[in-house]
Order: structure tokens, then sequence, then C-alpha cells
């Protein structure tokens, strides 16, 4: 700071001009402190000095298998939540953690079905906390990725009974049952017998007018 400057502080530290002035050169002193002791870590080798500016990773970096059996077992222990009946606020919380986790794992070892299907269950998921908001979006996205891949029936008859839930979780009872419409549709075209009564059992629990 210049000399000039070090005497209007001295003489009336509660000035604006002053309180300016200190909050500048504050500012710019942690700024130098931070380059310094970046490049300090820098020329001791990357000792616990470089730790305080570590370089931000562009990916998570996982071993492939270690990735796949993380985003399942995270899908299953959604499920595992989901069904539970004396679910807590906590649990809650992390059942839509856990949801979000397990699409994250999947979206650069997973083929679109998985892509599909992770946003099918945090669709769900908002659909049961009751945000429908979240519950459209994510159903907008399966239905999307179904169609764009061609993913096939179950997973189109899913994507239309995620939407009908999410639209009877916002109260929109005519879109609900457009979609609910499409959802049935799309299962009589599921050739596995188990695969299509388990959609249509998704569709029957969907919630009523009344």
């Amino acid at each position: 700071m210049p000399l000039d400057g070090v005497r209007r502080i001295v003489a009336d530290p509660q000035s604006e001009d002053a309180q300016r002035r200190i909050a500048t050169g504050w500012r710019r002193a942690l700024t130098e402190l931070r380059t310094a002791h970046y490049f300090l870590g820098k020329l001791a080798g990357g000792t616990e000095i470089e730790a305080a500016m570590p370089i931000r990773p562009t990916s998570v970096a996982m071993d492939p298998q270690v990735q796949r059996k993380a985003a399942v077992d995270l899908f299953n222990h959604t499920w595992t939540l989901l069904e539970k009946p004396d679910r807590t606020e906590r649990e809650t919380d992390l059942m839509v953690h856990a949801a979000h986790a397990s699409r994250f794992m999947w979206e650069d070892i997973g083929e679109p079905v998985n892509h599909a299907r992770g946003e099918w269950q945090i669709a769900r998921v908002y659909a049961v906390v009751d945000r429908p908001e979240p519950a459209l979006h994510h159903a907008r996205r399966c239905l999307a990725i179904v169609e764009e891949h061609g993913v096939g029936d179950l997973d189109l008859a899913c994507a239309y009974e995620a939407l009908a839930r999410a639209h009877a979780t916002a109260g929109e009872s005519e879109a609900a049952r457009r979609y609910e419409a499409l959802g049935r549709e799309a299962a009589e075209r599921i050739p596995d017998a188990d695969d299509r009564d388990l959609v249509v059992s998704d569709l029957d629990s969907l919630p009523s007018d009344g």
C-alpha cells in the first residue's frame, strides 16, 4: 500500500476509504498466500502442503467391476428403503441419495437400459416422498432415454408408469390417466409374462382419483 494510503488509515481508521483499503489488502494478501502455499507444495515434491489445494478431478475413476457392484447395491438398497413401512426421515433422505448415487455410478459404465431404470427409480422415490416436480423431471428423462435408444416395451411401459405416478402425485389426474393407458398398452406387448405382470402390478398401484 502506498505511504499516503497508510497515513490516511492511521489518521482515520474508521473511514469508509480506510475500511475498503484494509479489506482489499487482506484479500490480496490471502490470494498471494494461497498461491505461495500451492507452489511451495509443488517445490517440496507433493507433500501434505499440496493437499491444501488439490487438483479437482474431471471424473470419478473406479475399477469398473467395483463401480458396477456399487451401482447395483445402491439400486437394491434404495428399493429396500422404498419398501420399508416404518422408514425414518433420515432413511428417507438416504433413500433419495442412494437412488441418485446409483444413477451416477451407471453413467459411464452402464447401457441406456441402466440409465433409464436409474431415472425410473429416482422418479419413483420422489413420488413416494410427495415431491412431484423432481418426480416428473426424472420420469421424463426415463422416457427420453427409452425413446432415443429404443430400449424396449418393458422399459417403455415403466417410463409411462413413472409419468402416470408423477402426474398423480402432482394432482394432475387427466395426464396421469393418459400415461397409465399408454403404460397398459405397452405392457401388453411385453413378451415375458413375469415382466408384464410386474409392470401391470405397478400400474394397478397408482393413486386413484378418489
